[in-house]
C-alpha cells in the first residue's frame, strides 16, 4: 500500500495517487453542506459514487472540493467540529483537492478573506476552470531561458491526464504578483476572480491551454563601468592618485585577506573593491596604475584559485559543490596580523563543516551566489584584460559558477541551478539548514551582483551562453526585487500591518524587517545596495524612491552608528538616484576610516567608486521599467 504525491508549484490542486491504499480526508471543521456531482447528500457515513466531492466549511468558510475518478465511491462522515472522506475500500487510483471559495458566505466573519459580511458570488469562472483543469495532473517542468530583447523564460510544464476515462482537460495553475507583467499574453489566459490570498499578495489563476509558459523580461543597460561627467574626472583623478596616503590607488588587500586568511565574504568584497578601481583606472586613461591595481588584483584572486589561501575552497561531493574550510582565526600581536590554521591535512576537522554558523554558513552552502559573486565579478575584470590568465584559470572560475547556478542538469559534479527559483523568480540564500520559516534570502543586490558577475564573465571569456544564462538570472531577480523586497505600494503585496517600505528577510513563510545582523532600518536599506556598481541603480524604481529613500534618511540621522558602520554610503548611492549634487557633497565630507578595512559596512567600497557611481548615473541608457 501506498500513497504518492507530487509538489508542484503554482498548482491549486493537492493531488495523491493512491496504489492499494485507503484514502482519507480530514478536518477539524463542521460541514455546511455535502455536494456530489453538485446535487446537495447527507454527510451520513453512506458511500456515494461520483467524481466531484465538495464539502463547505463552517468555521473556515471554505469550499473544497475532491476531483476523483468517474464512478468513484467516497463516504462522507461528518459532525460538529469533525468530517471525513474515506474510500470505503482499498482503492488505486488519483485524487484531487482544491479550494474553490475561502468567502463561500461571509457570514460569522469567519474569514479572514471576506470584505465585511459579502461572500465570494463571483466565482463561478475559477470554479469551471478548476473542473476543466482537474484532469490534467503536473508532474514537473522543463526552464528554458533564452536572449531575446532582454530575456525569454520559457516553463513548459510536464502534464497527463490524471484519469484515463476522463475527457482532457486545460491546465490551470495560479501566478503570482511578478509573473503578471512578464506574461507572453499568447500563452496563457488570466482569470479576473479566483485568486487567494497568500505571503506574496494576491494568486492570479492563469489556463495554459499549450500547457507552456513564456515570461519575458525587458533589456537593461549591463555596463561594465559608466561614463563620468566630465566636470567631476578632476576630483575622480584626486581621490584615486593625489590624495597622498588616502589614494585609493595605494589600497591592497591587509596581509591576512592577501594570504586567504579570512572568510570568503569578506575576502571576496575586498578583491571586488580592487576590480572596480582597476575599471575605474582604465576608463580614466591612467595606464600605469590600472596596469598596478590589475597586477595586484590578480595576484590576490590567484591565491584562492591556486588552493594556497588559508580558508581553502573544497569540493564536497555529498551535495556536489565547492565549500570553504573555514578558518579558525588568531591575531598575532607581535606580527601585526591574523593567522589561520591550516586544514590541509585533515579536512575533516574543517570548522565550516561542522559548524553551521561558520563562515557564514558557507560549509552548509548558505550564501555561496553572494560570496563567490564577488569572486566571478573579480575574475571577470581580470579575465578582461588577460587572455593569457583565461587560458590557466577558467575551468576554475568554471567551477565557482557552477556551484551557483549551474545550467546543466546533467552535470555529475554540481546541483543545477542551486540557489536560483525559476517560479519566484528569485534565489533562495539559505543552505541545507532547515529554518521554521522556510527558505530566506536578505540580500538581493548581492544575488544580482553574482549574475551581473556571470554576465561580465561570459562577456569578457566570448561565453555567450554563460552571458545569456546571467542575463536572465539577473533580469528576473531584478524584477522579482522590484515586487517583493522594495514594495510597490499600488501591488499590496503584503497585508497593510506590514507598514514598512523595504523588506530585509523574504522568507517562504514570512517577511522581516530586519537584518541576520542587526534590526537597524539603515542595515535593513543598506544591505539591499551593495555592492555599489554601474547596475544597482536598477534596483530602485523611481516611484519606490519616493518614498523609500525618505526612510533611510530618517533611520540615518537617528543613529550614528549609521555613519560609524559604513552604511551610510549605500543611502549617499541611493540618494544619488535623486539628487547627485548633494551625494557628490556628502561623499566628500566622510572620514577616510569609513572604506577602511576595519568598517563593516564600507570595507567593499572606496571612495573613488562612490564619487564614480555618482558622476555617471544618468550617463547610460535610462532603465526599462516593466510598469
Amino acid at each position: 500500500s501506498a500513497m504518492e504525491t507530487t509538489v508542484v508549484r503554482g498548482s491549486p490542486y493537492a493531488t495523491a495517487r493512491f496504489r492499494g491504499a485507503v484514502a482519507v480526508l480530514t478536518t477539524a471543521q463542521t460541514p455546511r453542506e455535502f455536494l456530489v456531482d453538485g446535487k446537495p447528500v447527507a454527510c451520513n457515513g453512506t458511500a456515494i459514487t461520483g467524481s466531484k466531492f465538495t464539502v463547505l466549511l463552517e468555521e473556515s468558510d471554505e469550499t473544497w472540493v475532491v476531483y476523483a475518478p468517474p464512478h468513484t465511491a467516497l463516504l462522507c462522515e461528518g459532525g460538529q467540529g469533525s468530517v471525513t472522506l474515506r474510500s470505503p475500500q482499498k482503492m488505486a487510483g488519483t485524487l484531487r483537492l482544491a479550494l474553490a471559495n475561502n468567502c463561500t458566505t461571509g457570514l460569522d466573519g469567519a474569514s479572514p478573506h471576506c470584505s465585511g459580511r459579502s461572500p465570494h458570488t463571483d466565482g463561478d469562472m475559477y470554479r469551471e476552470a478548476l473542473d476543466a483543469g482537474s484532469n490534467v495532473c503536473t508532474y514537473g517542468a522543463v526552464v528554458k531561458a533564452e536572449h531575446s530583447i532582454g530575456t525569454r523564460i520559457t516553463i513548459t510544464w510536464d502534464t497527463q491526464n490524471c484519469w484515463k476515462s476522463a475527457p482532457p482537460g486545460v491546465l490551470l495553475l495560479v501566478a503570482l504578483p511578478h509573473h503578471i507583467p512578464m506574461f507572453n499574453c499568447s500563452s496563457v489566459r488570466a482569470l479576473p476572480v479566483g485568486g487567494h490570498r497568500n505571503l506574496r499578495g494576491y494568486t492570479i489563476p492563469v489556463q495554459s491551454p499549450g500547457g507552456v509558459w513564456v515570461l519575458e523580461a525587458p533589456a537593461q543597460a549591463m555596463p561594465w563601468i559608466g561614463n563620468p561627467d566630465p566636470a567631476k574626472v578632476p576630483e575622480l583623478l584626486r581621490t584615486l592618485k593625489n590624495a597622498g596616503n588616502a589614494s585609493d590607488m595605494n589600497f591592497d588587500l591587509p596581509f591576512d585577506a592577501a594570504r586567504g586568511t579570512i572568510d570568503t565574504y569578506n575576502g571576496g568584497k575586498l578583491l571586488a573593491k580592487v576590480a572596480r578601481l582597476v575599471l575605474i583606472a582604465d576608463q580614466l586613461g591612467e595606464k600605469e596604475i590600472h596596469a598596478t591595481l590589475l597586477g595586484r588584483l590578480t595576484t590576490r584572486l590567484n591565491v584562492w584559485l591556486d588552493h594556497l589561501s588559508s580558508n581553502i575552497l573544497i569540493y564536497d561531493s555529498s551535495w556536489g559543490g565547492i565549500v570553504a574550510c573555514g578558518c579558525q582565526y588568531s591575531w598575532l600581536e607581535k606580527l601585526n596580523h591574523g593567522e589561520c590554521k591550516d586544514f590541509r591535512g585533515t579536512l575533516g576537522a574543517c570548522p565550516a563543516l561542522k559548524d553551521p554558523t561558520f563562515e557564514f554558513g558557507n560549509g552548509h552552502y548558505n550564501d555561496h551566489h553572494f560570496h563567490y559573486g564577488y569572486f566571478i565579478y573579480s575574475a571577470a575584470v581580470v579575465a578582461k584584460y588577460s587572455r593569457e590568465w583565461v587560458g590557466m584559470y577558467n575551468e576554475k572560475v568554471l567551477a565557482l559558477v557552477r556551484d551557483i547556478a549551474n545550467p546543466s542538469p546533467e552535470d555529475p559534479y554540481f546541483s543545477p541551478f542551486r540557489y536560483f527559483d525559476w517560479f519566484v523568480g528569485h534565489s533562495w540564500a539559505g543552505g541545507l539548514v532547515p529554518l521554521p520559516t522556510g527558505r530566506n534570502q536578505e540580500s538581493t543586490s548581492e544575488a544580482v551582483n553574482a549574475w551581473y558577475g556571470m554576465y561580465l564573465y561570459g562577456d569578457a571569456t566570448g561565453n555567450r551562453y554563460l552571458r545569456d544564462i546571467g542575463e536572465a538570472l539577473f533580469l528576473s531577480e531584478l524584477h522579482s526585487t522590484n515586487v517583493y523586497w522594495h514594495v510597490p505600494v499600488h501591488l499590496q503585496i503584503y497585508p497593510k500591518e506590514f507598514h514598512h517600505t523595504m523588506v530585509g528577510i523574504v522568507n517562504e513563510l514570512a517577511v522581516q524587517f530586519q537584518t541576520w545582523f542587526g534590526r537597524m532600518g539603515y542595515f535593513v536599506h543598506g544591505i539591499q545596495l551593495l555592492p555599489i556598481t554601474p547596475v544597482v541603480h536598477l534596483l530602485f524604481h523611481p516611484k519606490w524612491l519616493d518614498t523609500g529613500l525618505i526612510k533611510f534618511r530618517q533611520f540615518c540621522d537617528q543613529d550614528p552608528l549609521c555613519a560609524e558602520s559604513g552604511f551610510v554610503t549605500f543611502y549617499i548611492a541611493e540618494l544619488a538616484l535623486v539628487d547627485k549634487t548633494a551625494a557628490w557633497d556628502a561623499t566628500l565630507k566622510l572620514p577616510d576610516k569609513i572604506f577602511a578595512v576595519e568598517c563593516a559596512g564600507g570595507n567593499g567600497n572606496s571612495r573613488t567608486n562612490t564619487l564614480y557611481f555618482i558622476a555617471s548615473y544618468g550617463n547610460h541608457p535610462a532603465p526599462n521599467w516593466a510598469d
